[in-house]
């Protein structure tokens, strides 16, 4: 089988046989794709990522100023409640001294200063105990605190009685009662040690969290700085690999250039050629004419000829205006083929052959009229380049696929050889065996050219004896949101 392609708007394939790109669909879509770099979109992505680094590091900053905070405030309770636990145990001890000397006091100055003492040594302990009370939060420190509280009402109720017996002169009761209570104020002490050691405990794996915690957003700072690095050296590669690319597009848009000038040379030189054929029978019946032979044969050839030039002309204009008609707008692929019928069928079913059409509703990127005319041509060929041996069958499909929309025309007839199928897109090609058909050779350059004129491409697969497959690749429209 002999397959070429052609495409357009992006960077050309490989492939067995690659139809030359038009001159002005080709370059402009090349030439398109140089700027790659916008400095715009470079400078949004340098502020993006700078915009996420500062917003990251703002979040975690707060995080963790929140976390320090939370960890101040707990370590702060916890040194108060330390303070006012060591307050109370020292309250305690000092009360059971000052009731104590009370016993031993004789002067009544001496007791009065005791008492008063005393008095002031029971209100910093009531503010203590008041204190503490709603710090008593950590675990197993509640329980504990209850039963402080209870060892304390123990205590105080042994140094009231022994201070009511120093009043009324009964020392040596009031020294026994307190020498006989000694286990309650060691017991006191211990639950108070406790007391301590649970906040000192708490305040030690609070010191610990603040550090682990640290250790984290240290972490996820230089893991952010990382990616920050990463994300930079991206942006710097791509603009590197931006500007290479730009070099190696330019370069091959100077090639693409140098080859449309060669290419217009030789199609300067085809039309000049194919032009030069016409015209010359003109000349020659004209010729004949003013030698007066005025018979049938001589105004046949004349009419033959201006009637081929005109063909050519028109043909000409038709591929010049396509550019200029592609206005990037939409059709229905539905509406398209039902128009392309209306135009075949009659003319298919008049060489006694068949036309179907199967197509996919769907909207299509290319202006009305060049893509009826495209489908055209491409049934006109079909009924051009028939074989005579058997029924002629013509087949357009169409379907989506993969963001673009395909249209096929196959037809069974004479098909071509590898080598003309590379060269079949090219303007005024025809191979050998199709010269006799009357024809300017246009036909599928103005295909290839409102094709890529609108972004798509072209293949053609094909067989000798058994029949061509023409497949237009087209863009999709985009779905409209209600």
């Amino acid at each position: 089988m002999a397959r070429a392609m052609s495409l357009g708007g992006g960077a050309p394939r490989t492939g067995p046989a690659e139809a030359v790109p038009s001159g002005s669909a080709s370059g402009a879509a090349l030439s398109s794709q140089v700027p790659l770099i916008d400095g715009w979109k470079l400078r949004l992505a340098f502020a993006g990522v700078i915009v996420v680094f500062v917003v990251i590091n703002a979040v975690l900053f707060r995080e963790a100023g929140l976390q320090q905070g939370e960890d101040r405030l707990i370590v702060t309770n916890m040194l108060s409640s330390i303070q006012l636990v060591s307050r109370m145990a020292d309250d305690i001890d000092d009360e059971r001294i000052l009731v104590a000397a009370r016993t031993y006091a004789t002067q009544p100055a001496g007791r009065e200063r005791i008492e008063a003492k005393l008095a002031e040594v029971r209100q910093d302990f009531a503010d203590a105990v008041r204190d503490y009370g709603p710090l008593a939060t950590e675990p197993g420190e509640a329980e504990t605190w209850e039963r402080a509280r209870s060892e304390i009402a123990d205590a105080e109720g042994v140094i009231d009685r022994a201070l009511a017996l120093a009043r009324s002169h009964q020392n040596d009761e009031a020294r026994a009662l307190l020498a006989a209570n000694l286990g309650r104020f060691d017991a006191l002490d211990r639950t108070v040690d406790e007391l301590v050691r649970i906040n000192d405990e708490a305040v030690d794996r609070v010191v610990a969290e603040a550090h682990a915690i640290g250790l984290v957003y240290r972490r996820y700072v230089l893991l952010l700085t990382l990616g920050g690095v990463i994300l930079a050296s991206a942006a710097a590669w791509r603009v590197i690999h931006g500007a290479h690319r730009n070099e190696e597009l330019l370069r091959r848009l100077s090639r693409n250039m140098e080859e449309r000038n060669r290419e217009l040379d030789a199609f300067a030189g085809r039309v000049a050629h194919d032009l030069r054929g016409p015209l010359t029978s003109v000349t020659l019946a004209g010729a004949q004419l003013a030698r007066g032979a005025c018979d049938a044969r001589v105004s046949e050839k004349f009419e033959r000829g201006v009637s081929r030039m005109k063909s050519l002309i028109d043909d000409l204009l038709a591929l010049a205006r396509i550019d200029a008609e592609a206005r990037g707008d939409e059709c229905d692929a539905a509406v398209i083929a039902d128009s392309v019928r209306q135009e075949l069928e009659p003319r298919i079913q008049g060489e006694g052959g068949r036309l179907r059409v199967e197509v996919e509703d769907a909207r299509v990127r290319c202006t009305e009229g060049l893509l009826v005319e495209a489908l055209a041509n491409l049934g006109d060929n079909a009924i051009k380049y028939r074989r005579p041996d058997v029924p002629l069958e013509v087949h357009l499909r169409g379907r989506s696929e993969d963001g673009v929309y395909l249209y096929a025309v196959t037809d069974n007839g004479i098909g071509m050889t590898r080598q003309d199928a590379e060269h079949v897109f090219e303007p005024f090609y025809r191979a050998d065996r199709t010269r006799a058909v009357s024809g300017t050779g246009l036909g599928l350059a103005i295909v290839r050219r409102i094709v890529e004129a609108h972004g798509g491409s072209v293949l053609v697969d094909s067989e000798p004896g058994v029949g061509t497959t023409f497949t237009l690749r087209l863009p999709r429209a985009a779905v409209s949101k209600r």
